[in-house]
């Protein structure tokens, strides 16, 4: 399989491991091509906030992300469109610093849903089924 990545955009605001609030903005498009000739495009075209808080003196801290706009469109190379997540689509996710360093997520969840967004609907599996069945 070959993958095509092209991306463009920009970010503002404090750079992880800090707390604090970032926006992204840009768009993505990637196209996979398998051995057989067939491909897909996934794009986005959105912008993205993302905040991140101190839960408690135990390590845990909250991150809430918010996608506006075009998070995913997979579509075939003739722009028939096989799935299209659009609005706003927000996720808390809940993680704890670990003693290693490393991080453990302990919750997560989609705390707002405005438009459609088949993807998350079907537990994030619809898009690699979709990618599968397009290639084949």
């Amino acid at each position: 399989m070959t993958i095509e990545l092209f991306l463009a955009g920009a970010a503002w605001g404090p750079v992880l491991p800090g707390f604090g609030f970032t926006k992204q903005a840009g768009a993505v498009r990637v196209t996979f091509t398998a051995a057989n000739g067939k491909s897909v495009q996934l794009i986005t075209a959105r912008h993205v906030t993302r905040e991140v808080t101190i839960v408690n003196e135990e390590g845990t801290f909250t991150v809430v992300e918010t996608f506006f706009g075009l998070p995913q469109k997979l579509s075939t190379p003739n722009s028939r469109t096989l799935m299209r997540n659009a609005g706003v689509i927000q996720f808390t996710t809940l993680i704890r610093e670990e003693e290693d360093g490393s991080f453990t997520i302990l919750d997560f969840e989609i705390t707002d849903v405005k438009g459609p967004h088949p993807n998350a609907d079907s537990n994030f599996t619809l898009l690699c089924q979709l990618v599968a069945d397009a290639l084949l």
